[in-house]
């Protein structure tokens, strides 16, 4: 069992041993948690207690790996850290990132985004998604082909992340695009960042880049305004993306505010008489 939660990042529970979560950020484990139980007592635990204790070890397991990008941080409490090839190669990828910037992947977006947008709800804050894509990127790959490519992502992404704040979130998603998640970041705001995003990427060829120009499109969208949960936060922000690339390249599009239930009412009323 607990072979198989390394393999698929989720945790494995023994029936009356133990429970065992990894403690991943991306390819690399940083450790586990373990809980054993009380003397003479099984161990007992919900789908709800094992998906926030998950979210938990993801957490811990970003703060140790963000640790490893600061000079300053002695480097030997990483030296038990279980590394894969592939860690060491997203390591070197982020290498040249906002030093308080991690580039994080569509695993830890997926566990930590419901638990930001939980805090916004409990503390009445907004949070806002800026979804970035590069113009063109398809053809850039056909024609350059994948390593460059990745390498523009990269660039793209270190863009983002010396543009936003140190607490907030950055993910390269499994189709190339680039997410930010920006925690008490109104709707004005976070058009703001997006739209210092396009002008900076455009100003900014990447060195060495074979690519004349680049350029990118990016949609954002906030709770509460735009949608009440991340699967309409994500919808809202694609939408807004796609009407900045059917409008044109290098500009930010903000996602229209959903209607409010006693709106829709009072809309319906009206029509009625």
């Amino acid at each position: 069992d607990a072979a198989n939660a390394d393999e698929t990042g989720m945790a494995c529970e023994s029936r009356h041993t133990m429970l065992e979560i990894p403690m991943r950020c991306g390819a690399a484990i940083c450790g586990r948690l373990r809980i054993r139980p009380r003397a003479g007592n099984p161990l007992s635990f919900s789908r709800e207690d094992i998906r926030r204790l998950t979210t938990l070890c993801t957490m811990a397991a970003c703060a140790m790996e963000g640790l490893g990008l600061y000079t300053e941080w002695p480097q030997e409490d990483h030296a038990n850290c279980e590394r894969t090839s592939s860690a060491s190669a997203d390591r070197a990828d982020v290498a040249h990132l906002h030093p308080s910037i991690l580039l994080q992947d569509a695993t830890f977006l997926n566990a930590v985004l419901p638990f930001a947008l939980s805090q916004a709800r409990r503390h009445r804050e907004p949070l806002s998604l800026v979804c970035v894509a590069i113009d063109r990127l398809g053809a850039i790959k056909q024609l350059l082909g994948k390593a460059e490519s990745d390498r523009l992502i990269q660039h793209v992404a270190g863009t983002v992340g010396s543009l936003i704040r140190a607490s907030d979130i950055v993910a390269r998603l499994d189709d190339d695009r680039v997410v930010a998640v920006l925690p008490r970041a109104p709707r004005g705001s976070a058009l703001h960042v997006a739209e210092n995003i396009c002008r900076a990427v455009h100003a900014k060829r990447p060195p060495d880049c074979q690519t004349p120009s680049v350029t990118v499109s990016i949609g954002v969208a906030t709770f509460p305004s735009c949608a009440e949960n991340v699967y309409s936060l994500f919808d809202a922000a694609d939408e807004a993306l796609a009407w900045a690339q059917k409008n044109g390249r290098s500009q930010a599009v903000l996602a229209h505010p959903r209607p409010m239930a006693g709106a829709s009412q009072a809309n319906g009323a009206s029509s009625a008489v």
